[in-house]
């Protein structure tokens, strides 16, 4: 008789305790999920590893958001809304369900997670959230304030990228902006420090002029060799192509120091030419660089608003209109099932036991 007593005393009161003295609860229900401004089926950049271990920045929040409902920041959060642990622990309620006073953050965050419970689908990235209460008020008001909080949550995280990418974007424009105005400062000096304007430019006229220079002197050549042949060496017309001759290749000689890069008394115009370069290099360098960083400025200030996540509520918080928590009947039916494996586990333990010592 021993063993029908030890199940029958058990079950007997557990459920004169569900049918009489467990305070009724309710439960209000919603369903939501992280959703997306983007479109298409799969978004710009997802790689194949995404696709084959559904993988996303959205799929990454909704696990985030789960263990969010679950932390002990939520519930103290929403305890300073609607201060749900008075309504826990209030001595109405039966001492077994109910929170106790003052609770530490440990006994807290563990009757939060008892009457809070996330359901994620991890393939539909859907959270099926159920919030238990003693009237039907606080249960609805719990729930909308959860859905409330993981909004904000997924908004805050959300705005944080995007400020951080547009940040980012922006902070590279100014350092291209200041690299452009940099350049343009050096060329600006460059040329007031040497009085010109494009020293490839000059550099190229005096190329010409040094073409037009060999011309006339070979010209001059010509007409010397050719008044040589009828006139005498101190004729007046062959001193003067002589004179002119010499003049000209003085001049070819000076242009071509400066073409050639030899210091004379008018500069250096090769390193002139080779550093004027550099500064135009530069320049051109430092616009392409701000083109870019402006493009990606405003790549990501279309992704900022393309890519904004949002909490889509598929089911709004319910008022429940009946207890549908405890169930007496099925929660008897537990310790029930309970109790006949402790006593099966017990038995066995013991057989071995006695097994072993031969008795």
């Amino acid at each position: 008789y021993r063993v029908p007593a030890m199940i029958v005393i058990p079950v007997i009161m557990a459920l004169c305790y569900f049918l009489c003295f467990a305070s009724p609860m309710y439960i209000s229900h919603t369903t939501f999920a992280i959703r997306s401004a983007e479109t298409g089926s799969i978004a710009a950049g997802t790689d194949i590893a995404s696709i084959f271990f559904k993988t996303s920045p959205t799929s990454n929040d909704i696990y985030i958001l789960e263990d969010y409902i679950k932390s002990i920041d939520l519930a103290q959060n929403i305890d300073e809304k609607l201060n749900f642990i008075e309504h826990y622990s209030n001595k109405k309620h039966d001492i077994i369900s109910r929170l106790w006073k003052n609770p530490t953050q440990d006994e807290l965050i563990h009757y939060w997670q008892k009457v809070v419970t996330p359901e994620l689908d991890p393939d539909t990235g859907i959270i099926n959230l159920s919030v238990r209460a003693y009237t039907p008020e606080m249960a609805q008001k719990l729930t909308q304030a959860i859905l409330s909080s993981s909004e904000a949550l997924v908004n805050a995280m959300s705005k944080r990228a995007q400020n951080d990418a547009v940040a980012l974007a922006k902070e590279e424009v100014r350092n291209a902006e200041k690299r452009v105005r940099n350049a343009q400062i050096a060329m600006r000096e460059f040329r007031d420090a040497h009085n010109l304007l494009d020293p490839k430019v000059t550099a190229e006229g005096l190329q010409g002029l040094v073409t037009s220079l060999e011309t006339e002197a070979t010209t001059l050549r010509t007409q010397i060799s050719e008044a040589r042949s009828y006139m005498k060496t101190d004729a007046p017309l062959l001193k003067s192509l002589t004179m002119r001759l010499a003049a000209v290749e003085k001049q070819l000689d000076e242009e071509k120091l400066r073409v050639a890069g030899q210091s004379s008394t008018q500069g250096n115009l090769n390193s002139l030419v080779a550093s004027y370069e550099d500064l135009t290099i530069e320049a051109e360098f430092a616009q392409k660089q701000l083109v870019s960083a402006m493009t990606s400025l405003e790549q990501a200030r279309i992704q900022q608003m393309a890519q904004s996540r949002y909490v889509v509520a598929y089911q709004q918080p319910t008022l429940p209109d009946e207890s549908l928590y405890p169930r007496p009947f099925l929660f008897t039916l537990y310790v029930f099932a309970g109790v006949l494996l402790f006593l099966g586990i017990v038995s066995l333990v013991w057989a071995s036991i006695r097994e072993h010592a031969g008795f």
